[in-house]
C-alpha cells in the first residue's frame, strides 16, 4: 500500500512539473529551479523505489520539453544537506541526498550543464577545517554528482573568498571561465551582508581573477545559452 501511494505521489509530482516547464517554455521562462521534494521521501520509503524504470517516460518527456525551450533547469538541496558535518551520519545522508537529486535530473536526461546548488555547510568552531572536511568528503562523492555541484556562498558564515578558495582546491574542471577548478555561483543577495573588503566587486579586482570568473546569480555552463560580458 505504500508504494503504491508513493507512486502515486510521485506520478502527481511530475504531472505537475510537466505544468510548470510548459508554461515556461511558452512564456519565455529559461530558468528554473525544480523541487527537492518532486520525489515524495526520496532518502527513505522512495530510495529503493524503481521509479527512474516506472516513470521513464514521463521524465524524458519533461527533460525533452526543458532542452527544447533551452531552459537551464537546477536544484539546490536544502538546509539539511550539510556534507561538512561533523557529525559522520549527518554527512552520509548529505551524500545520499546528492545522489537523489544527480538521479532526477540523470533521469531527465539533461546534461552537466543543469546543476545542483550547493552551501559549504557549517563552521563548527573551525572554519578551515570544516573546509578541509567538506573537499574531503566531497572526493568520496560519486562522478555523477561531481559533475552537477555548485558551490553557492551564503549570508553568515561561508563569504565569496571562502567558496573560491575551496572550489579550487577540489581538482574538478571549470564549467564556465572561471579561475576555480569547481563551479561556483555567486549569490548577490548573500554577498551584500559581508563588509566591502568581500564584496563582488572587490574580489572581481583581485589580481589572480579572470574575466567572467564570478558569475552573478547564474548558473555555470557549457555549451548551453551564452552568459553576456558583465
Amino acid at each position: 500500500m505504500q508504494t503504491k501511494s508513493c507512486f502515486s505521489l510521485i506520478g502527481s509530482n511530475l504531472d505537475a512539473l510537466e505544468r510548470l516547464i510548459t508554461y515556461n517554455a511558452r512564456n519565455g521562462i529559461r530558468m528554473f529551479r525544480i523541487s527537492s521534494d518532486l520525489i515524495p521521501f526520496g532518502l527513505s520509503l522512495a530510495e529503493e523505489l524503481p521509479w527512474q524504470n516506472h516513470y521513464s517516460k514521463k521524465l524524458e518527456s519533461i527533460g525533452g520539453e526543458i532542452r527544447r525551450s533551452g531552459m537551464r533547469a537546477s536544484m539546490h538541496p536544502g538546509q539539511y544537506t550539510v556534507l561538512d558535518s561533523t557529525d559522520e551520519s549527518v554527512a552520509d545522508r548529505a551524500s545520499r541526498d546528492l545522489d537523489y537529486h544527480a538521479k532526477v535530473l540523470d533521469g531527465l536526461g539533461l546534461g552537466p550543464e543543469h546543476k545542483m546548488i550547493l552551501h559549504l555547510g557549517g563552521v563548527y568552531g573551525d572554519k578551515e577545517r570544516a573546509k578541509e572536511h567538506f573537499m574531503f568528503r566531497y572526493k568520496l562523492l560519486y562522478a555523477e554528482v561531481k559533475k552537477r555541484l555548485v558551490l553557492e556562498n551564503d549570508d553568515e558564515l561561508f563569504n565569496i573568498e571562502d567558496v573560491t578558495e575551496t572550489a579550487s582546491a577540489t581538482g574538478m574542471p571549470a564549467a564556465y571561465y572561471t579561475t576555480c577548478t569547481m563551479p561556483l555561483i555567486l549569490q548577490t543577495h548573500h554577498a551584500r551582508t559581508w563588509d566591502g573588503s568581500r564584496s563582488a566587486g572587490r574580489l572581481g579586482q583581485r589580481k589572480t581573477a579572470r574575466r567572467r570568473s564570478i558569475i552573478l546569480s547564474r548558473v555555470p555552463t557549457r555549451g548551453g545559452a551564452r552568459i553576456p560580458d558583465p
